[in-house]
């Protein structure tokens, strides 16, 4: 979207035309441009009617690129390009109003962000200042993750595709200079095809790459290049009453999207051309009545010209509002706070893009300031990394949140994707002492450092087993529709630590905890048995794999805990903790929190979730193990607590902090049946 699309009149016609020549303005571009950009705002700013509002990114993407391209074909063609030119006219549209953003940003953060969110979005920034967005979203957190709307800096990775595109897209053309234009045009299609392949091949067995990657994004941005090739060589366009059918169906596609495709479509992949074709045309048709009237008429150009600041002001704001809010923020404070975005989109537009733009030194001396602005940025933003965020800024009570929760996150006990199970830390096992082991997804991961200092308190050893999203069952393993190798690499490493502890005589307790209603409640995973025979829902699933476990482990000699599920709140508790502690995020938090959802909130319950209780608890003791249900531990009555005065017993929506596993664990020792003593045979 940050296409070098100036308001520059040129005296040639809008018709066909063989010369190459400079490109006349288009108005009519940039209110398709506002069309982009407003259908993005407003599905970040959750207004009802567009879920497929992110496609107006798409938009973008043909329009920067049959802007840039025409720049590339006729500057190469005339002999005209020079790379310090080309990436000066970049640096003075892309950065000032990018890092008049990002200063702000990081600014808000000081005030509204605790040590180790603050440590994080620094990094996110040092990422987007760098262009490097895309890959550090790839890696961290899908664009509709549950978490993804709380990185004020998520919006410039569709930058960081584009600013990647102007450093490979130079010598495509560079090399064509000298092919006639059918030969461009035929290499320019190659690659759109090649990358769209890439693209719908990859985007179900790798997800993230087909969304945030170049490789998989190159498509939009090469059919723009191509539809610009076209245009300047005076190729055939439509016109008359087909380019009006055209104009017509490309802007009703266009909406049809915004308004049918939602985020549970696989995206980008066929879906997506929809709204790329639909742009081209429009593109392509610039004398048809709707590019004429509506498309070129003041308040559609005039947001389109603050698209590319809008687009940057939007997300941050949005994002603060996310984070502060306790529960999901009102729908009156998303909408206010994008309307206030734009109005600074206009001051941010008028005030920065417009004169820097203007503002014209020689090439060099434009890459050398811009350089060494960009770097001093840099350096200050590192600085707060290497700073851990500058935990001084905020009360003691939050920056013990993030510490909470930096200790599960950073627990090598928990690994994800692999099938070892040695870590150091997580096996002591000193001869002629008993053993307490764990078996668990993240769920055993947070209740470990309990059973640990249990195990240090009372002289016994310890064996920590806790695999991401894999739950301790034998027989069944679980699916993740985002992972496709992460079926079997479950399956080996729950046998793996069933072998290990069926094996190990020293062995006498051993808890398994999982997130056990996840692959019920989650649509991007599911149980399934490893015997490819057995057909079977997922809570028949579920019960069959948990009684194998543990009748396999008490048949050992083992006496079995099974942790029932938590309550699974409706809000992040240590987030709004957080919030309730920094005075200026308290402040948003009560202006954007929906009422009912601040203080010892209830945590939300599936509607199976009692009969899915009563489910385990009945199947663990048909097996001759001990369930353990720790929301009696928080919740009395249907009321859930997530903290006291002095602690917050959650760090996220299901996952215990230190002092909750403390609580939790020490009930299950408090227990009637563990004191009265549960043996190896089930019965008490």
């Amino acid at each position: 979207m940050t296409g070098d699309h100036r308001p520059r009149a040129v005296p040639v016609p809008m018709t066909q035309r063989s010369s190459i020549g400079r490109a006349e303005y288009r108005p009519d571009i940039d209110g398709l441009r506002g069309i982009a950009v407003t259908s993005v705002v407003l599905f970040h700013a959750s207004v009802p009617g567009l879920a497929g509002g992110f496609a107006g990114v798409d938009i973008f993407f043909v329009i920067s690129g049959y802007l840039i391209g025409g720049i590339l074909f006729r500057t190469t063609r005339e002999d005209s390009f020079a790379f310090a030119d080309f990436y000066a006219r970049r640096a003075r549209r892309i950065l000032p109003a990018l890092l008049l953003v990002a200063t702000c940003t990081m600014l808000a953060g000081a005030v509204l962000l605790s040590a180790g969110e603050y440590e994080k979005r620094a990094g996110s920034a040092f990422n987007a200042l760098l262009a490097l967005a895309n890959f550090h979203y790839m890696s961290d957190e899908g664009y509709f993750a549950l978490e993804a709307h709380l990185d004020p800096f998520l919006m410039t990775w569709s930058l960081a595709v584009e600013e990647q595109f102007y450093l490979f897209f130079p010598f495509v053309f560079l090399l064509l200079r000298r092919s006639d234009d059918a030969r461009v045009l035929f290499v320019l299609g190659l690659i759109c095809m090649v990358s769209f392949m890439l693209c719908v091949g990859l985007a179900e067995i790798a997800p993230s790459f087909a969304f945030y990657m170049l490789p998989t994004r190159t498509w939009e941005l090469c059919l723009g290049s191509l539809l610009a090739v076209w245009i300047a060589t005076g190729r055939w366009r439509p016109g008359g009453k087909l380019a009006e059918a055209l104009s017509a169906g490309a802007l009703a596609t266009i909406a049809a999207t915004t308004i049918f495709v939602d985020n549970e479509a696989s995206w980008p992949g066929y879906a997506t051309l929809a709204p790329v074709l639909a742009a081209g045309v429009l593109i392509a048709t610039p004398g048809a009545a709707i590019n004429r009237r509506l498309l070129s008429s003041a308040p559609f150009v005039g947001v389109g010209m603050v698209s590319y600041s809008w687009y940057l002001w939007h997300w941050p704001m949005i994002s603060f509002v996310h984070i502060a809010a306790i529960g999901e923020p009102t729908r009156l404070a998303l909408v206010t706070t994008a309307s206030l975005s734009f109005l600074l989109a206009i001051l941010s537009w008028h005030f920065v893009e417009r004169p820097f733009r203007r503002f014209t030194l020689p090439p060099k001396s434009t890459l050398v300031r811009y350089g060494a602005t960009l770097a001093s940025a840099l350096g200050a933003i590192a600085l707060i990394v290497q700073l851990d965020g500058i935990p001084s800024r905020v009360p003691d009570r939050a920056h013990a949140i993030d510490v909470a929760r930096a200790r599960l996150h950073a627990d090598n006990c928990l690994v994800y994707r692999r099938v070892e199970l040695a870590q150091e830390g997580c096996l002591n096992t000193p001869k002629g002492k008993s053993v307490y082991a764990v078996i668990g997804d993240s769920q055993g991961a947070a209740i470990a450092p309990a059973v640990i200092d249990h195990a240090k308190r009372s002289g016994q050893g310890w064996a920590i087993f806790s695999h991401g999203s894999c739950r301790p069952l034998m027989g069944v393993t679980v699916v993740k529709t985002t992972d496709r190798g992460f079926a079997p690499i479950c399956a080996e490493y729950m046998a793996n630590a069933f072998a290990w502890v069926e094996g190990n005589p020293d062995v006498t307790d051993v808890l398994l905890s999982g997130l056990w209603a996840g692959p019920l409640r989650n649509a991007d995973e599911h149980y399934s048995a490893l015997d490819p025979d057995e057909q079977a829902s997922g809570s028949v699933l579920l019960g069959y794999g948990l009684e194998a476990a543990v009748r396999r482990l008490v048949a050992s000699g083992k006496r079995v805990h099974v942790a029932l599920d938590l309550p699974y709140w409706t809000f992040n508790p240590s987030r709004a903790r957080i919030s309730e502690t920094i005075p200026a995020r308290r402040w948003l938090a009560a202006w954007s929190s929906r009422s009912g959802t601040v203080g010892n909130a209830v945590g939300e319950r599936e509607p199976d979730f009692a009969r899915l209780q009563e489910e385990i608890s009945r199947i663990t003791r048909r097996a001759g193990g001990h369930p353990f249900d720790p929301t009696e531990v928080f919740c009395e009555g249907g009321q859930c607590r997530y903290r006291d005065n002095r602690s917050v017993f959650f760090i996220d929506r299901s996952h215990l902090s230190p002092q909750g596993a403390d609580l939790a664990f020490a009930a299950l020792l408090d227990s009637a049946e563990v004191k009265s003593g549960v043996d190896p045979s089930g019965t008490m």
